[in-house]
């Protein structure tokens, strides 16, 4: 039986997440999912729904602490020095461990050796690995790393190699990671490269649910994503602003939500563009996709913050070009391994509203180009960014783990000169 651990479980941002239980779901996986944390979000995608895997809850409560003295009693009668070795790798850890974590891990043994449970896969690099790690010191089972962007490069690197040397193997969603994630690794654990993907057929399915009407006759520039600093959304509101003392008719929508909220509506109120540029806050995924229909161009200038902190390949680039919407972003981690220059989007430097400006001003004077990079971004994300070939790929390694085989070189890690 498989377990899957993510951080919270659901989570309007994270549809890859969903995308990939609802996957292996279809393809008749026993499993049970493990999340850190309550939901906190209000709204969730309906494909929520058609989750039929048992979601376990590991919030630290007091009373699951005191609910689980008897799971800390037999491991310490049956694994006394496995008990204090994990205890205290927990509490000397330089990364997100404690005293907390640990209990968590205890609980998390409970009902991993109560469900049958053979291997873990877990989504994130950071808590989520950090928990399976004392958990599979404490119970004797595999773990593997779904790793992704801040987790990696917000981590301490000794930390990060520790729990990847310590998982059955590590999958990534872009090349650019995997590169950085092997340039540490010390061990023999390998790390494959396994692009999110997209299930296009479904999110076309999805219904529409009803939003404010656009105004059709001004030019539609769409962008998703949280609001926070690594989105680059000042950039765009920039962006905008140009546009507007060129004299360019458009609608800005900005969708999304996170701590940057107010001070994105105040630079927004600054520049006098209340009535070109809107925040829709968090909106359902349905709600999105109603509003990729009704988008000309879509934008999201990514950038990499002072921290470190980056994107891998937004998964709303991918599902823009599903919807054959020309794209601009910028030159930063995995972004061009999805967006060809002038082939399949457009791509500018990170930071630089003057270059979007002009990416913006293009595609909008030249209506054809618009079209031409919207069918070919649409053929490079269905022909090569396919869910399908995600999952055969994840679906092999988690097999292989499953039945405890050490040696899971099955698939060679891709290399950057095959991901094209």
């Amino acid at each position: 039986m498989l377990g899957f651990l993510v951080k919270t479980f659901p989570k309007v941002s994270e549809t890859f997440v969903l995308q990939e239980i609802l996957a292996l779901q279809d393809e008749a996986y026993d499993m049970a999912i493990f999340s850190l944390q309550n939901p906190t979000d209000d709204k969730f995608h309906h494909a929520f729904n058609s989750v039929k895997v048992e979601v376990n809850y590991l919030t630290p409560e007091f009373w699951r602490r005191w609910q689980s003295i008897k799971i800390h009693l037999r491991l310490i009668t049956q694994q006394f020095c496995t008990y204090w070795n994990t205890l205290y790798l927990s509490l000397i850890k330089n990364d997100d461990a404690s005293l907390e974590q640990f209990f968590q891990a205890v609980y998390l043994t409970g009902l991993i050796q109560k469900q049958g449970i053979q291997h873990l896969h877990v989504h994130f690099a950071s808590e989520p690995a950090g928990l399976a790690e004392l958990a599979s010191r404490l119970c004797g089972i595999t773990y593997s790393i779904s790793a992704h962007a801040k987790d990696i490069y917000l981590q301490n690197p000794a930390c990060l190699t520790r729990k990847i040397s310590n998982a059955q193997f590590v999958v990534t969603c872009t090349e650019y990671n995997r590169q950085y994630l092997q340039s540490i690794n010390t061990s023999k654990t390998p790390v494959y490269r396994v692009y999110h993907g997209i299930d296009a057929a479904r999110i076309n399915s999805e219904n529409n649910q009803k939003i404010t009407p656009l105004r059709f006759d001004r030019l539609h520039i769409l962008s998703v994503g949280r609001l926070q600093e690594k989105k680059g959304f000042p950039t765009l509101i920039t962006a905008c602003q140009l546009l507007k003392k060129a004299g360019y008719s458009f609608q800005c929508d900005i969708v999304g939500y996170g701590p940057y909220m107010e001070t994105l509506q105040a630079f927004i109120e600054q520049h006098q563009l209340k009535d070109l540029v809107r925040l829709w806050g968090k909106l359902t995924h349905d709600q999105v996709v109603a509003l990729y229909r009704q988008a000309d161009i879509f934008t999201l200038p990514c950038q990499i913050t002072d921290d470190g902190d980056r994107d891998g390949i937004p998964n709303v680039l991918m599902e823009a070009m599903t919807f054959a919407i020309p794209v601009i972003s910028t030159k930063v981690s995995g972004i061009p391994e999805i967006i060809e220059n002038n082939k399949t989007g457009l791509l500018i430097e990170a930071k630089n509203h003057h270059a979007l400006f002009a990416a913006l001003q293009r595609l909008i004077d030249e209506p054809e180009l618009r079209k031409q990079l919207g069918k070919a971004g649409r053929h490079k994300v269905t022909t090569q960014f396919s869910s399908d070939q995600h999952i055969v790929q994840l679906k092999t390694l988690l097999s292989k783990a499953l039945q405890n085989r050490g040696d899971i070189n099955l698939l060679e890690p891709i290399t950057g000169e095959q991901h094209g």
